[in-house]
């Protein structure tokens, strides 16, 4: 096992490593490249990084009244097309917590008032997402 006191890179869980481009800070390079390629594309428009949705509530639990914090799903981007928004994530796989968190969003967000996620394991598994979204689709057809 590395020994993680003697190394000068700060710790990451999953074996990222962050990028610093032009002042913004990535969580990965692939979270870099996806942010290289959304402001690239001339018909996505990058809104928002790390968007916060909150899935549940904080609440007391019912016997001991102890608080039990709220629940948030963070996406990496919040991107504009035509008049839809589109959540992305790039994930190198999926960990036990984010299926959890993507299944209770898809209940929370059944009704469609939540933007379509997007979770990409490449740059060129994105692309080919992007190409299946109906509206980026149609509009690239005009």
């Amino acid at each position: 096992m590395k020994n993680l006191a003697k190394s000068n890179q700060p710790y990451s869980k999953f074996g990222n490593q962050s990028v610093v481009k032009k002042g913004v800070k990535f969580d990965s390079k692939l979270e870099s490249s996806f942010d290289d390629f959304i402001l690239a594309h001339p018909q996505l428009k990058l809104i928002e990084r790390q968007v916060k949705i909150k899935l549940l509530d904080a609440q007391d639990h019912p016997l001991t009244g102890e608080k039990i914090r709220a629940i948030y799903y963070i996406a990496d981007f919040l991107i504009k097309f035509d008049d839809s928004f589109l959540l992305v994530d790039s994930k190198g796989f999926e960990t036990a917590d984010f299926v959890i968190k993507h299944k209770l969003m898809i209940e929370k967000y059944r009704l469609g008032e939540c933007p379509m996620l997007i979770v990409a394991k490449t740059t060129k598994e994105l692309v080919r997402q992007l190409e299946l979204t109906p509206k980026l689709k149609a509009s690239s057809e005009v």
